[in-house]
């Protein structure tokens, strides 16, 4: 296994507002207390303060030995041979052969991060923890801190992580999300705002865990402004989705309320309308022509060559009549949903989605329905993740339901919308949702 230093990692020192909230959930009567990333030292500092008296063991790791040395600084003469500096790789260092199962407990950390798919470390999930029957697994690095952090805590002991949004809101991260609750309880997560550590445009959050014991509550929070939002959810809340972020709960629970209120809308799953294809041509796309992410201008989808130039594809993953378009990734995806004029038979890049309707003519009153959603202010909440750049996961899109039967409610405007529509009439379209938004109530 490589070392840290040698992975592609992002590493940040942790900024003072979190520091701040972590302060306020600082246990009393910790012995043991271990920081597997310590950096220059600012999360250990609240924990050593409330606990100077009876303190016995400070571990502190990190692959940089210029962080250790600040930390040897500023805390050997406070905690004099209780504090314990490892120049290692934490991984590395805690490996299963170690003797440190269950030994500490208090673990903080703001472990590195990658975001690379192609950069994974490969973990034994039987080492780790005797209650799951999960195998092998390839993971980013700040899951494999987290999974190995819980296996070192005691019984009732505490791990604060300060975690980029993957394991939080990532499809592919619900197993770890199920895993966590399984060995104990989340009991907070707070979501902070984009550029919170600089240069880092996704959100930042805080999860606080508590190992061998259950809770029926977690309590997710918004830090984006000084007055803070907090929701509590149950765990049975979790079922579908188990995300952990606050702006998703507090979109979904609008978003529920709005479905329970307003039934003459005939709410359906996307499922039952639609498949979702992938496009066929890998991007980038070194010469060839496919409709890519860059071809979703003006609010529609549109060729920006001779068509002839462009790559055929007539299988099912190809464009076909009566298709809808979405950016699978980018910036601003959930508003880039859009009807496939005049597109037939031309290929895409794997970067778009190919919505095909069940039935040809339900098309537009099908787009019209996602649009009323997916451009919506709890839109981009409900559908987009990501830390970065943001994506579309097909089945959170399957998973959507959408009110088919505004059209019914709105005959002469959906009548006007399938014009402009056919006629590519961006401003007219965008008024008519609009309004037929404000008349069916969907106050989103």
């Amino acid at each position: 296994m490589k070392l840290n230093s040698e992975l592609p990692v992002c590493k940040y020192n942790t900024p003072k507002p979190i520091v701040d909230v972590i302060a306020k959930h600082v246990p009393k009567n910790i012995i043991t207390l271990l920081d597997p990333a310590v950096g220059e030292g600012s999360l250990i500092y609240p924990f050593i303060r409330r606990n100077l008296a009876n303190i016995k063991k400070v571990v502190c790791i990190d692959i940089e030995q210029a962080a250790l040395i600040k930390v040897q600084n500023q805390y050997r003469a406070l905690l004099g041979e209780s504090l314990e500096l490892f120049h290692n790789d934490f991984i590395q260092w805690s490996s299963p052969l170690s003797k440190l199962e269950s030994y500490f407990d208090c673990i903080v950390m703001n472990p590195p991060f990658c975001g690379r798919n192609d950069v994974l470390i490969k973990i034994n999930m039987q080492d780790e923890s005797s209650e799951t029957t999960i195998s092998y697994k390839h993971v980013p690095i700040e899951i494999a801190f987290i999974i190995r952090a819980i296996r070192l805590l005691k019984p009732f002991g505490k791990l604060f992580a300060v975690l980029p949004s993957s394991l939080v809101t990532s499809e592919r991260m619900i197993w770890v999300r199920k895993f966590m609750i399984k060995m104990g309880a989340v009991l907070y997560v707070y979501e902070f705002p984009r550029y919170s550590f600089k240069r880092v445009e996704g959100r930042t959050y805080l999860l606080i865990f508590k190992k061998s014991t259950k809770h029926n509550n977690i309590v997710v929070t918004n830090k984006d402004s000084q007055a803070s939002s907090r929701i509590l959810i149950n765990r049975s809340e979790l079922t579908n989705n188990y995300r952990f972020d606050y702006a998703f709960q507090s979109a979904y629970r609008r978003y529920n309320k709005l479905i329970e209120s307003s039934p003459y809308l005939k709410w359906e799953k996307v499922d039952n309308l639609l498949q979702i294809y992938r496009g066929s041509v890998k991007s980038p796309l070194n010469g060839k022509l496919a409709i890519h992410t860059s071809n979703f201008k003006g609010y529609h989808w549109q060729i920006s060559s001779d068509e002839d130039q462009y790559t055929t594809d007539y299988s099912m993953r190809g464009i076909q009549n009566g298709d809808l378009l979405v950016k699978r990734v980018g910036r601003n995806c959930s508003q880039s949903i859009g009807l496939a004029l005049n597109l037939q038979g031309i290929a895409c890049t794997d970067c778009v989605f190919v919505l095909r309707p069940k039935k040809t003519k339900w098309s537009i009153s099908i787009l019209l329905a996602l649009r009323i959603i997916a451009n919506s202010t709890i839109g981009s909440k409900l559908i987009e993740r990501g830390i970065g750049a943001k994506y579309i996961a097909a089945k959170s899109l399957l998973n959507l339901m959408i009110p088919i039967g505004v059209y019914e409610s709105n005959p002469q405007c959906f009548r006007n919308y399938s014009y402009a529509v056919k006629k590519i009439m961006i401003e007219s379209m965008l008024s008519i949702e609009n309004k037929i938004r404000k008349n069916s109530k969907l106050y989103l």
